[in-house]
């Protein structure tokens, strides 16, 4: 769509969608928003596909910055919904992350981390859980410096490009959308993307790791110990709760190498929150309040719906092993979202820290949402106070 600014409604072009915004700007930049991404289809890989004619949309308006920041929030939606829906079989956890080398000359930073150099850094927990795969795991380290000079804000995201639950293998109907099990870190692609497009001042590193979890003869196996980036030890009780593992390798490595203000966790991690809350609404775990405030006002600012759940010392209980410091899961398997909470908590070095679990929210019946560009963007132009 292709939008043109004007100040009056004098002159319109025939057969342009008006949308006046001088009565009621929110509802408007809202409605505005949402007409931007309704339409978004990927059909990159189908053939003989004709091309419709791009739609003018005429916007009154007597704010263009804001205009022009909604439609910066558009496309990093369809970025992220673009990210979650390439196809397995072609874009391996390394093609994945050299994907995002194309937001280089939006002035983002991309850093690639191989196999060989997590290996070399440490990051057993994260290669365990894409060991079973013949496709490499990989990191990508997003660097929006911004013009403050202030430390930046961290985003981590689960970029799974396939879960096949590993030797816990999954049915074959659950395994059917598990391609959008990368959706966390589409979301924070689109975030950098829109944060680039604004020209944000405020400085926020995005760490993704890519991965693919399958269950060959080399795979992680329920008893397993491994030792992750924080020298914890692991013994994995079940290898579909892969993406936790990947989320503390992630979570130490932006911790040490950056020292963020607060940091932030995303991922598609449990089908309890899916039961929950459907896919309207993302689960929400923090215990630092002022982070919990500023989400939460970020959440009803941008329509994107966080609900906050219960931590605490049931469920650590859950998680407790009897040969390593913790275990991959929760032993009663009720409550699960919340022992996933504590475990990663253990990586959060006491930091201000929230863990976000998009599970149900990042797809739906037409596929991925991109839910969370326009609730973590509108986080990052916020005055916050993390305590």
């Amino acid at each position: 769509m292709r939008i043109k600014l004007q100040k009056s409604n004098k002159i319109v072009p025939q057969g342009a969608t008006v949308l006046d915004l001088r009565t009621n700007e929110k509802e408007g930049l809202q409605s505005l928003l949402s007409t931007l991404v309704k339409d978004f289809r990927f059909e990159n890989f189908k053939t003989n596909v004709s091309k419709a004619k791009e739609e003018e949309i005429v916007v009154i308006t007597n704010h263009p910055e804001a205009v022009l920041s909604v439609q910066a929030i558009a496309e990093g939606i369809a970025y992220a919904r673009q990210l979650a829906s390439l196809p397995p079989n072609l874009f391996s956890p390394v093609k994945l992350a050299d994907k995002l080398k194309e937001l280089i000359p939006l002035g983002i930073d991309v850093k690639i981390l191989s196999a060989k150099d997590l290996k070399t850094i440490g990051m057993g927990a994260l290669l365990a859980a894409g060991q079973g795969s013949i496709n490499p795991p990989a990191v990508a380290i997003l660097s929006w410096k911004g013009r403050k000079q202030t430390p930046p804000l961290a985003l981590v995201g689960k970029g799974v490009s396939f879960d096949s639950g590993g030797i816990c293998l999954k049915s074959p109907l659950h395994q059917r959308p598990m391609k959008m099990d990368k959706s966390a870190a589409g979301v924070i692609a689109g975030v950098m993307k829109t944060l680039a497009l604004i020209q944000s001042p405020e400085p926020v590193i995005g760490v993704l790791g890519f991965l693919e979890n399958m269950p060959d003869g080399g795979a992680s196996r329920p008893g397993d110990v491994i030792t992750t980036l924080s020298g914890q030890t692991v013994e994995i009780v079940d290898t579909d709760a892969e993406g936790r593992l990947l989320l503390a390798d992630c979570m130490t490595y932006a911790i040490d190498t950056f020292s963020p203000s607060a940091l932030i966790d995303l991922g598609t991690l449990t089908k309890e929150i899916f039961a929950s809350l459907g896919t309207e609404c993302a689960g929400l775990y923090t215990e630092n309040k002022a982070l919990e405030k500023t989400l939460l006002m970020a959440s009803a600012s941008s329509g994107e719906r966080l609900w906050p759940l219960p931590m605490g010392p049931y469920f650590a209980k859950q998680i407790e092993s009897e040969i390593a410091d913790m275990q991959n899961s929760g032993i009663d398997g009720c409550g699960e979202n919340g022992a996933c909470a504590e475990f990663l908590k253990k990586f959060s070095q006491k930091i201000p820290w929230a863990h976000i679990d998009l599970s149900g929210a990042s797809w739906n019946e037409k596929g991925p949402t991109g839910f969370g560009v326009h609730l973590l963007t509108h986080l990052t132009q916020t005055e916050w106070r993390f305590g």
